[in-house]
């Protein structure tokens, strides 16, 4: 064989080498993709799969209280339960502080109806004035009634922390996320890590503001002005950020501010109706002297129907029944028709600046009340007259008050992060972690999921968003150096005009900065959010008056569009305790119901013979969460 011959041979040999490792190395690469992209979305399953059980776990423990709940006590629940065990890793969850008191579980009836309450009254319970205007502006923009408080962050120029706050995902909060429970020296780290992370964040800005106006002609001393003297920025065009303006509106508005009419024993209360005389005869019979019958009968001749809560109670004032009597009475009847009672703040557990909004309610009126709680038995806690009980508030003026406040709440917030640990170490370290905020509904004896949201991308978010609005404060800052300088100087220079004429328009991500800049997602599923419910009509609330007997939940005209108008995926609503029931989905399927978001109260009737006994029925349908599809 010629030398010619053999490296031929020799090149094709290395070329069919060469071509079957490229092949193999593909095969290999193309094996490696299809099982990592396996394992990915093997490990989204168990996560999601986690965070639903960690949900039903929280409505089951919650739903297991509902007696003390009726009675005006608060549930409470284990800072973390264990969820299952495979053998090699176990599922848990965490709470999280779900309020800037660090509370970990949350009344929603201790805040405003965001549906309801005016701008004045939520600027008075602590919520900045731009905030309480979006509020009212979104609720209008939705036909009268909000879904989800994240309408009011969709807003052209609202920044997500207006609506969790700064405090949502502090050092403390991501501590207890990480592993790091409890402790003063847990504590202790966390809030000395917040301290230095604020003042490197304040030098930083100080030294980039520095840096930048030494770059100016002459400095900031040649213009011959006071550098205190300085005009502040302009943060007209800053997304609406918390930073110490006001409260966050998730701690001071909420959309599930309603409660069923129920008597402490889980019954449902008598409405009056034309015989009312006779009803109320029956019922204050151990309490009416001849006097005060001759005065109920007065009364009833009249022929002026009792019509509502405050009608009743200056009617039961009238006749000459003592307040020590009237908790029993209003209890057990009603005069407002229907089965919910919207916009009632729960007094035994709302804060004192919520307090002060309720009508006739002054500020003294309002941190007695706040102090007095404390020391309630289990009676008084029962009952909204214990304000006029412990001499609190006037008999004459408990009657404008009574339909505005309860003392329960039938909805209660947590945030909680679940995910998987060491079996041998469950407190340490998680892995495939998730933060999910999660609203259970009490209303009925079976416990139901209101709201499950899934909060993980909202720490990276919120960072993203704090370095953007501190980034736009030091241009603005430093554009205003630049004009102060042109205007003593009198010199323009070209290059700083184009150099501030272009900081205006757009920051350095190179994105508008003015309020119709695009907001990103502040939840997994804001893709869909062209998707989203079609909007009811302007007739929210039930009509003044219903047929005696009916306990049909509110049906589309009233507060809540329901759970078939649609929602942002992340949102689910489903017993709790239903079998099979399917884990919140990121995206919907072809031929599925559309997710959740805006929560309706359920529909139905009582069982025959028990119009005023019988609790609030399941809902009309489930089929929205992927549950019980047949209801």
């Amino acid at each position: 064989m010629s030398a010619s011959r053999r490296a031929f041979v020799l090149l094709a040999m290395l070329v069919a080498i060469g071509t079957a490792m490229l092949l193999t190395s593909a095969v290999i690469w193309a094996a490696r993709s299809e099982h990592a992209g396996r394992v990915a979305t093997t490990d989204g399953i168990r996560r999601r799969a986690a965070a639903w059980s960690a949900a039903q776990a929280v409505a089951a423990e919650l739903g297991s209280q509902r007696p003390l709940v009726l009675s005006g006590g608060t549930p409470s629940l284990d800072p973390q339960l264990i969820l299952h065990e495979d053998g090699a890793s176990t599922a848990i969850l965490r709470l999280l502080p779900a309020a800037a008191d660090g509370r970990t579980i949350v009344a929603e009836a201790a805040l405003l109806d965001a549906n309801g309450a005016s701008a004045g009254a939520l600027v008075a319970a602590g919520l900045d004035e731009k905030v309480a205007g979006m509020v009212v502006a979104a609720r209008s923009g939705a036909g009268g009634a909000l879904g989800a408080l994240e309408e009011v962050v969709d807003r052209p120029g609202a920044s997500p922390s207006i609506l969790r706050g700064e405090h949502a995902f502090d050092h403390e909060t991501m501590a207890i996320v990480k592993g790091l429970r409890g402790g003063e020296a847990g504590r202790a780290l966390s809030n000395a890590g917040s301290a230095l992370d604020g003042a490197g964040r304040r030098l930083e800005g100080a030294g980039s503001r520095l840096e930048r106006a030494g770059d100016r002609p002459g400095g900031a001393e040649s213009r011959g002005g006071d550098p205190s003297s300085e005009a502040p920025p302009s943060h007209a065009m800053e997304p609406q950020s918390l930073s110490a303006r006001g409260a966050a509106l998730a701690d001071v508005a909420s959309v599930f501010v309603v409660e069923p009419a129920l008597t402490r024993r889980g019954e449902r209360r008598i409405e009056l109706d034309e015989a009312w005389a006779e009803l109320l005869r029956d019922r204050l019979s151990a309490h009416l002297d001849e006097t005060r019958l001759r005065r109920l009968e007065a009364l009833s001749k009249k022929g002026s129907p009792i019509e509502s809560d405050q009608a009743l109670v200056d009617a039961i004032a009238s006749i000459g029944v003592r307040p020590e009597h009237w908790p029993e009475l209003l209890d057990e009847v009603t005069a407002e028709p229907g089965a919910w009672r919207w916009g009632r703040i729960d007094i035994n557990r709302a804060e004192e600046a919520v307090i002060a909004t309720l009508p006739s309610i002054s500020a003294e009126q309002a941190a007695r009340i706040v102090r007095a709680r404390d020391s309630l038995d289990p009676n008084e806690r029962s009952t909204p007259v214990w304000p006029v009980l412990r001499d609190i508030v006037e008999p004459e003026q408990f009657a404008a008050l009574f339909p505005a406040i309860t003392t329960r709440s039938f909805f209660w917030r947590v945030r909680f992060v679940a995910g998987f640990t060491d079996e041998h170490d469950v407190d340490g370290a998680m892995s495939g972690l998730s933060i999910w905020e999660c609203v259970v509904d009490l209303t009925d004896e079976r416990p139901r999921i209101a709201s499950l949201r899934d909060l993980s991308l909202a720490p990276t978010l919120e960072r993203l968003m704090a370095e953007r609005t501190t980034r736009s404060s030091e241009d603005d800052e430093t554009d205003s150096i630049a004009a102060s300088t042109e205007i003593v100087t009198g010199d323009a220079d070209p290059l700083a005009d184009a150099e501030g004429g272009a900081s205006t328009a757009l920051d350095e991500d190179g994105a508008r900065a003015d309020d119709s800049e695009p907001r990103a997602a502040s939840e997994a599923d804001e893709s869909e959010a062209p998707s989203r419910r079609s909007r009811p009509d302007a007739s929210r609330r039930p009509a003044k008056r219903e047929r005696a007997g009916s306990s049909a939940r509110p049906d589309a005209s009233d507060r809540s569009d329901g759970a078939s108008n649609g929602a942002r995926d992340g949102d689910a609503a489903a017993g709790a305790s239903e079998p099979g029931a399917a884990e919140p989905s990121a995206s919907r399927r072809p031929g599925s119901p559309p997710p959740v978001g805006r929560y309706r109260p359920r529909s139905g009737r009582p069982s025959a013979g028990a119009a005023d006994r019988a609790s609030p029925p399941l809902p009309a349908s489930r089929s929205a969460a992927g549950n019980d599809s047949s209801s």
